[in-house]
């Protein structure tokens, strides 16, 4: 298809609106922009609530561990994390420490977490890294609590959303199903590909050498991009978004830890449907058979996939072109997923 051009501002948006998802803080695709974080959104989207979360730290978590009754680092607010905090100090006593890390302070979990840190007891997180933590083993399976996992199991999407071999790897908190509003602008041929053949947590990648790559970056070039404002209609399995706040494996306090976690969930359970919070989602008796975990896809493991669908829109066209970016983009996520 001779003539085939993108603006640069048309590129921007593209790769902007397609980067602008779960866990991505450190996503480096294109040279193009970074994408709104989900962190981002729901900070941006509690202050036009009027919803604020003190920095009770100051970003600084060199305290002494044993003065605390429970020790919580995160990236932002958080709700209803402060909330419960302060009911368990006034019912129980409690000196309970929270760490805010800023947005670009992202390195600071990564860096406890792989040194072994045993001085904090959650950690909540929504990034790029999250599948890194959960395959090093950096959380406590909490169906050891026979209370709180009580709590997990009776809701499907929840039990669904922190299921991992058997264990429950963390509280999801932001929960959502099916948002309209989470893949805004994307490729819905891309996504499909992206959470059909690509789970970083199983280590799976069942496209190593890109033959159904090129078939989606032939059908993105032949049609103008394949970007709809809501790739949802177009798409034909479920998706599940959240954070989560995680128990430290190394927590030395883990039985209030659980108590913590299982009043965050009776916190979120009763919250007020709002257009920036809201209950667990009730999916009834839908179908989870096709639905995927939209962290185990849409993560950095995912940048080399970015790169070629945007190389593709500047490109000739040709096959051999479009064969030859398909296998080496493939052939870096494989590497990148440890297939």
């Amino acid at each position: 298809m001779s003539g085939f051009k993108f603006s640069a501002d048309r590129l921007k948006g593209l790769f902007a609106a397609f980067i602008s998802t779960l866990l991505c803080f450190n996503c480096t695709a294109c040279s193009g922009g970074r994408g709104e974080t989900v962190d981002m959104r729901d900070s941006r989207e509690n202050e036009l609530a009027g919803v604020t979360a003190p920095d009770m730290s100051n970003g600084e978590d060199n305290t002494d561990y044993d003065e605390y009754d429970l020790v919580i680092l995160r990236y932002y607010s958080a709700a209803p994390t402060d909330d419960v905090a302060d009911a368990l100090k006034d019912e129980l006593g409690w000196k309970i420490k929270i760490v805010t890390y800023g947005l670009d302070e992202h390195y600071k979990l990564n860096t406890k977490l792989m040194a072994g840190d045993d001085d904090f007891d959650l950690y909540i997180d929504a990034s790029a890294d999250f599948g890194k933590y959960m395959l090093n083993g950096f959380y406590t399976d909490l169906k050891q609590f026979d209370s709180l996992s009580g709590k997990m199991s009776s809701n499907r999407l929840v039990d669904f959303a922190a299921d991992y071999n058997g264990e429950y790897i963390g509280l999801p908190m932001t929960l959502k199903y099916n948002d309209s509003l989470i893949f805004e602008n994307s490729s819905p041929a891309v996504l499909d590909y992206c959470a059909k053949n690509l789970d970083t947590l199983e280590k799976r990648f069942s496209d190593p050498d890109g033959e159904k790559l090129f078939e989606v970056l032939r059908y993105a070039y032949d049609n103008g991009g394949d970007v709809k404002e809501y790739p949802r209609e177009y798409i034909d399995f479920s998706f599940v978004e959240s954070s989560y706040c995680i128990m430290s494996p190394k927590s030395r306090h883990k039985d209030a830890a659980a108590l913590f976690l299982e009043r965050m969930y009776d916190a979120i359970e009763s919250t007020p449907e709002t257009p920036v919070s809201g209950p667990y989602p009730d999916i009834g008796d839908a179908d989870l058979s096709n639905a995927y975990l939209t962290w185990k896809f849409m993560n950095e493991a995912r940048s080399p996939i970015v790169d070629a669908y945007l190389a593709t829109l500047e490109s000739d066209g040709e096959d051999g072109t479009l064969k030859k970016l398909a296998k080496e983009a493939a052939a870096e996520v494989a590497m990148m997923v440890g297939e």
